[in-house]
């Protein structure tokens, strides 16, 4: 698992790991267990989530549908209402291509 979140100290993103989960053959239910439960052994809310980067398999695209779901159901006034999907990874080629253009056209 690993997070990306803005650091204030530093005025920038930062990127770190923070533990691996070794499942073998699992079901999304499996998944999104031990994603909560990792998130919950290191103090992390799944309220505060904006997105979650995935591969193709199916598996995985349940994974992030169920969620969604978890963070829309637990959501307060003040939290995340829902998580951004961006896609697989070839869609984030495509993200990035867009950000990347709007930023050049913008300096």
């Amino acid at each position: 698992m690993v997070v990306r979140y803005w650091d204030s100290s530093t005025n920038e993103f930062t990127t770190r790991y923070l533990t691996s989960m070794f499942l073998g053959h699992s079901t999304a239910s499996d998944l999104l267990s031990a994603f909560t439960s990792s998130l919950c052994k290191l103090g992390l809310s799944v309220n505060k989530l904006i997105q979650i980067s995935v591969d193709g398999p199916n598996v995985n695209l349940k994974f992030l549908s169920d969620c969604e779901k978890l963070v829309k159901g637990e959501s307060t006034d003040t939290d995340v209402k829902e998580v951004i999907d961006i896609g697989t990874c070839s869609h984030l080629k495509k993200v990035y291509g867009s950000y990347k253009t709007a930023h050049m056209k913008s300096e």
